[in-house]
């Protein structure tokens, strides 16, 4: 892999790792499927985990638990958020599928499999909505509160009706798709679709994937995949952790090859190279996350010999500025395009270069540029691509 390949550092961020199967594997045997319709959680999710594996020859599998109406509370669900559970406690992952009702359970998985949106997910506050939910609580000086609080259900008939709508519309697309489904092809057609719930399945499975997408390589997303997700990035549905969001960050977690620096100098630069007259040393330790000094001119902090965090007032690419304080969100959109969606605390993190994370500090009220910081970009960054990888 040369330098100039972009690294799809998408794949690597999930504590899981990928792995191709190298032939068809054999369809879900009854017993575990029947652990699939149990009520303990972590077996729940660990074979939901297995079915995704099994790609094309679980989905058949899957149908048929959709026509299975009953209702199996799940238990030691912990802090997880979904539709049914009893308790929100303010902070937890977010399934937004009614897991008690093994229609809904097997749906979860078929949606996550596919990338498609069926209609069988639903019943919980999503990004902006959940998050102003959560905080509206805590104001409140409220605790632990009942699910039913943050995500009224409906009544049990109106549930089934749904469900069944969903498994006819899953069933009829499979009897079309059968013979020519691909996995790595339902991805691109989930991120060229105008459907936000499908363009966020495939962009969550792209940042934190968790079991394999045969034919998917750094070759196959640099030519089919990212142009579609800097679309999204552009012109995707905004909120907090909408299309938009999730694609911003997926290429702002993408390492480049563009060589940032400030003023020439960027992470890994020696000091004795520092530019005479124009850094300030501030420390000799790492700096410390979410520490904000005021921004007077250029400081940095260096660790054994080596500059490990630098910030200033100008960011520049090729030994050249192309970003100077004062700047507007158009002049960074143009530069860095596109910019993560964290602007709502203030904060844009721009993207990866060789070695470097950018991040701009913006002001809350003109939406200029204030500070320009770069940070080491993390060893995990440094990843082969997905056709060499195994699972744990």
């Amino acid at each position: 892999m040369t330098k100039n390949c972009t690294i799809v550092a998408l794949l690597i961020l999930s504590a899981w790792s990928l792995s191709i199967p190298a032939q068809a594997a054999p369809p879900p045997t009854p017993s575990l499927l029947s652990t699939f319709c149990s009520a303990e959680w972590s077996r729940v999710q660990k074979i939901g985990l297995e079915l995704k594996v099994l790609q094309a020859d679980s989905i058949d599998a899957l149908l048929q638990i959709m026509q299975d109406e009953r209702e199996v509370p799940l238990h030691d669900t912990f802090d997880l958020i979904y539709p049914g559970a009893t308790t929100f406690y303010g902070h937890g992952g977010v399934v937004n599928y009614e897991l008690n009702w093994l229609p809904a359970r097997a749906g979860w998985i078929l949606e996550d499999l596919t990338f498609q949106d069926f209609g069988f997910s639903g019943g919980v506050p999503q990004g902006d909505k959940l998050l102003k939910k959560t905080i509206d609580l805590k104001i409140q000086g409220k605790g632990d509160v009942s699910m039913e609080e943050v995500a009224p259900q409906s009544v049990a008939s109106r549930r089934l009706q749904k469900y069944q709508l969903a498994a006819a519309k899953a069933k009829t697309w499979w009897g079309r798709n059968r013979t020519s489904w691909t996995r790595r092809h339902a991805l691109q057609e989930a991120l060229a679709s105008t459907s936000p719930a499908r363009q966020g399945n495939a962009l969550q499975y792209l940042r934190y994937p968790d079991s394999p997408c045969p034919g998917l390589s750094l070759a196959t997303y640099n030519t089919n995949l990212l142009p579609l997700v800097v679309h999204i990035a552009k012109t995707g549905k905004k909120g907090y952790e909408g299309p938009r969001d999730q694609a911003c960050l997926l290429l702002s977690e993408t390492p480049t090859n563009r060589q940032f620096s400030i003023q020439g100098v960027r992470p890994g630069t020696p000091r004795s190279k520092l530019p005479k007259g124009r850094f300030t040393i501030m420390s000799s330790l790492p700096a410390i996350t979410g520490y904000t000094r005021p921004v007077t001119g250029t400081v940095l902090h260096c660790d054994r010999g080596q500059v490990l965090e630098v910030e200033g007032a100008e960011l520049w690419e090729d030994g050249k500025p192309i970003l100077k304080r004062g700047d507007d969100c158009q002049a960074i959109g143009r530069k860095l395009t596109p910019l993560s969606s964290s602007e709502v605390l203030g904060e844009f993190i721009g993207c990866k270069g060789q070695n470097c994370e950018v991040v701009l500090e913006l002001d809350e009220k003109t939406r200029r540029l204030v500070n320009v910081k770069l940070y080491p970009t993390s060893r995990d960054s440094q990843k082969k691509d997905p056709k060499d990888w195994k699972a744990p």
